[in-house]
């Protein structure tokens, strides 16, 4: 996801998107439009109207893997497509579903932008 920095110190970041502000550790990242890093399995999908702190989508795409689901959900603050997993198999997400996108904040990673 791409993010808005707003502050750094040696160590640490303060990123912006979403509507969220987060202080995530720097790890050396160079000045310059970075992302957030968020692994498929951790980021949850539910067909519920967002609360504070998550996110509004929409499932774009699902596939059955037999013992998982994945699905691309669309957001639009910050305009983006997040690919995520769940091992709740038995009711899917269909596509065109509004869902509400979260994440735990320690599951996120800050890397370096595309140049």
């Amino acid at each position: 996801l791409p993010v808005e920095v707003t502050g750094t110190d040696p160590d640490w970041a303060n990123v912006r998107f979403g509507g969220r502000t987060l202080r995530l550790p720097r790890r050396g990242i160079p000045a310059g439009p970075p992302h957030l890093a968020i692994r498929p399995h951790d980021i949850r999908l539910a067909a519920t109207p967002p609360l504070a702190g998550e996110l509004a989508g929409r499932i774009v795409k699902m596939a059955y893997l037999g013992n998982h689901m994945e699905y691309r959900a669309a957001i639009d603050d910050p305009k983006a497509e997040l690919f995520g997993t769940s091992s709740e198999v038995l009711h899917p997400l269909d596509p065109g579903t509004p869902v509400s996108v979260r994440f735990d904040e320690n599951a996120i990673v800050l890397v370096a932008g595309r140049r």
